[in-house]
C-alpha cells in the first residue's frame, strides 16, 4: 500500500532556545491526507489534545473502523471484528 503502510516514524526535533536536539518516537498510524502538529513529550488525554478538532477527527476515524454487538442482556458491548491492520 505504498505510504499508507507506515506504523510509525522517528522524528528529529531540535530545540532553538537550548540548542539541544532530540529524537522522538511518533506511535501513531499516519495518515496521508492528514496534517500533523506534533508536540514535545506529546501523549495527551483526549480532554487535553492540543489539537482538540483533530483530536475529534482521529477519534471518529478509529470508531468507524470497529463493530460492536451485545451479547449479555443489558452487559457491556463486545468488539465483533477488528480493524485488519
Amino acid at each position: 500500500m505504498g505510504v499508507q503502510s507506515i506504523k510509525y516514524f522517528m522524528l528529529q526535533l531540535e530545540d532553538l532556545k537550548d540548542k539541544q536536539t532530540f529524537i522522538y518516537p511518533v506511535q501513531r498510524w499516519i495518515r496521508v491526507e492528514r496534517h500533523y502538529h506534533i508536540y514535545k513529550l506529546d501523549a495527551f488525554l483526549s480532554q487535553f489534545a492540543q489539537q482538540p478538532e483533530a483530536r475529534k477527527l482521529e477519534l471518529a476515524h478509529k470508531r468507524r473502523l470497529y463493530e460492536y454487538k451485545s451479547t449479555i442482556k443489558n452487559g457491556p458491548q463486545q468488539v465483533t471484528n477488528f480493524p485488519a491492520h
